[in-house]
């Protein structure tokens, strides 16, 4: 069962031991640590996080979770140096903003289901970017720092919204086979810059038919790398039990092993 006292004094003595780290007679490394050095930090330890989730092994879910909050709290504290703001300041705003973007739940509205969640969610977004005088882009929303996958797959769903998209998965197919198309020509061609340009239209649209399929196209070539790594691993373990370097062994007895562990790794 939760323990709301634990709760909020083990997150006092998190935030103590941050300060203590920072103090002058704290931590030499996280002294000489900035935001911009902790920006890289945070992004590798959310892939940890992600990668813990999809091991299904809560115990290293729970300790990588631990590092990306130490980070949001060491990166807070940086802020909190020169008066920006602190990390109650970072707690009130989720808290308001949460509110502000449920008020099926903690106002008197009332939505059909999930989409219509979504839909409002969305709404309201855009009703604040208008009050805070944003008036870029309509993707401006999507953090340009995403992995490419991810981030065009957001961009396709963002403008799906609006009704700009395919009617279904078969009109997608009939694009990417003219994107192919245009790609072999560009080939053809032997032109570097529309080759790379053709190349992305390809990428896209393969996103946007991920998507169509209700499939997340980052998180599918992430399991597909991952795939292909135990497999080549599995596949060089065989072939080098006899002392023979990889690089020594034919593509064709590659291969042969190759398609032999791709049944079981």
């Amino acid at each position: 069962m939760r323990d709301n006292k634990k709760i909020k004094e083990n997150f006092f003595r998190l935030v103590q031991i941050m300060d203590r780290l920072r103090a002058p007679e704290g931590c030499p490394w996280d002294r000489k640590q900035s935001a911009e050095t902790v920006k890289n930090y945070l992004l590798e330890e959310t892939y940890e996080v992600i990668a813990a989730v999809e091991d299904d092994n809560s115990d290293q879910v729970c300790e990588e979770l631990g590092d990306l909050l130490f980070l949001i709290i060491f990166l807070s504290l940086m802020y909190e140096e020169p008066e920006a703001f602190n990390i109650n300041d970072v707690m009130e705003s989720i808290a308001a903003k949460l509110i502000r973007r449920h008020p099926h739940v903690f106002g008197a509205e009332r939505v059909a289901g999930a989409e219509e969640v979504r839909d409002r969610w969305h709404k309201i977004k855009r009703e604040e970017a208008r009050q805070r005088g944003e008036n870029g882009s309509f993707f401006a929303s999507v953090p340009r720092n995403l992995p490419a996958l991810l981030r065009a797959q957001r961009i396709g769903a963002r403008a799906a919204r609006t009704g700009f998209d395919w009617e279904n998965a078969d009109s997608v197919w009939e694009k990417l086979d003219e994107e192919l198309s245009e790609l072999k020509e560009a080939c053809n061609r032997n032109n570097p810059a529309h080759i790379r340009d053709e190349m992305g239209d390809v990428l896209f649209t393969l996103v946007n038919l991920s998507r169509h399929l209700h499939i997340n196209a980052e998180e599918a070539l992430r399991l597909t790398v991952d795939r292909f790594i135990r497999r080549f691993d599995e596949m060089r373990g065989t072939l080098e039990k006899d002392g023979r370097p990889l690089e020594e062994f034919t593509l064709e007895e590659m291969d042969a092993v190759w398609e032999k562990v791709k049944d079981s790794v």
